[in-house]
């Protein structure tokens, strides 16, 4: 009978072969594996069920268990594709995007992009999260396949999801691995890990619904976001529920409403911002401290046009570097303007208006200068994320 060298932390045994990477730890400690999620293997992380190849080498195996980072990325990413498969299961003929897990965002988990045969709405929600449920709790297992390119393309071919076609095309070169949740519409392509089954899930939400662009382009498709949290434990999810409910009594957006300091309307524009006479009041109390420092070490106020020439951002490099997140051209007179994203090519048009001596230098400059970014909707969040905005720029000629 062959065997297997494993070593897992500082021990090192041998077990009989076949095994997979669970057998390899229950080797070792039962109580480990009922805390595993998923495992490095020689530092590549695998899914508890991957076979153990037979040979001389020393398998190095590292348990991921709940209570790291590398289990909480575990959890969230198998939950998207638990969201996923909801998704599929009510609302058949879905076009799948992409689903990661978050875990430096502080406001979401992880999300999913699709699209829907028909417009989702928050009330959808509740719903998809009933259905995530029904599944956790029926334990399917995710299983995984190793398939070469061509057959994988065949795959989502005859399911018709072209954009994960379009994936394929770019990402996958010989083969790749595909997963599938057991008795369920759902299947993916990705590296992995996942949880055992869905039984490992149950301490998730669904948070939130918006729009995005495949792949952030907006001549693309335009997708639903669906945005989710997970944890380990249901005492985590509650805690962090808890603490996002204290968040939003404090939110911005909510206090700029109720206090009547600003508001952001539709009618004329997303990302920009009103401001009312008492934010107005707010805004002219922080001005101050910063024009007296200016003032201290003496610079000059300035003011620039919020529009110039197209071939000026094409001079300072902003139309060849930063071109998608500038507003389109507008034609006056057959020369073309753009807003300006960054005033500093204004104030060096400042510091060219007239010849200088070394005796003139240095020149400051300072303004409170409001600038114009093309984000996309998705994208904007209050005051955090805007399209117009104001920034304190200061140049020093030397």
């Amino acid at each position: 009978m062959s065997e297997l060298n494993i070593k897992i932390g500082d021990n090192q045994r041998s077990i009989p072969a076949p095994a997979s990477v669970a057998d390899a730890i229950k080797a070792f400690d039962r109580d480990v594996l009922k805390r595993s999620l998923a495992a490095k293997l020689n530092g590549e992380e695998v899914d508890l069920n991957r076979e153990l190849s037979t040979g001389d080498e020393v398998l190095s195996i590292e348990p991921i268990t709940a209570d790291t980072r590398d289990g909480l990325e575990v959890i969230r990413h198998s939950t998207a594709h638990l969201l996923a498969a909801a998704v599929l299961d009510l609302f058949p003929g879905t076009k799948l995007g992409v689903g990661p897990a978050l875990l430096d965002d502080p406001r979401y988990g992880f999300f999913y992009d699709v699209i829907a045969p028909r417009n989702l709405t928050e009330e959808d929600l509740p719903v998809i999260e009933k259905k995530m449920r029904e599944l956790a709790k029926r334990n399917l297992p995710y299983r995984r396949e190793n398939v070469d390119k061509a057959r994988i393309l065949e795959i989502f071919k005859e399911r018709d999801e072209p954009l994960k076609c379009e994936l394929i095309e770019e990402k996958v070169n010989g083969s790749a691995s595909v997963y599938y949740i057991e008795n369920s519409p759902f299947i993916d392509f990705c590296l992995g890990p996942h949880v055992p089954h869905t039984g490992k899930l149950s301490s998730f939400k669904l948070l939130a619904l918006s729009g995005a662009y495949w792949k952030g382009d907006a001549e693309r498709e335009q997708m639903q976001r669906i945005y989710g949290i997970a944890f380990a434990k249901q005492e985590e999810l509650d805690a962090w529920l808890k603490q996002r409910e204290e968040a939003e009594k404090r939110d911005h957006r909510r206090l700029g409403r109720e206090l009547d300091l600003f508001s952001i309307d539709d009618n004329y524009g997303q990302g920009l911002i009103l401001w009312h006479p008492k934010g107005g009041i707010i805004r002219n109390e922080m001005e101050k401290p910063l024009k007296e420092e200016l003032e201290r070490r003496n610079y000059s106020f300035v003011y620039t046009p919020h529009i110039a020439k197209r071939q000026l951002w094409f001079t300072s490099g902003h139309e060849g570097n930063y071109a998608d997140s500038m507003y389109a051209p507008t034609t006056i007179e057959d020369e073309e303007y753009r807003l300006k994203p960054m005033n500093c090519p204004l104030h060096i048009g400042i510091y060219k208006a007239s010849p200088k001596s070394y005796r003139d230098l240095p020149q400051r400059y300072s303004e409170l200068g409001t600038v114009y970014r093309a984000e996309l909707s998705g994208t904007l969040h209050g005051l955090m994320r805007v399209r117009g905005f104001t920034v304190d720029d200061a140049h020093l000629f030397i």
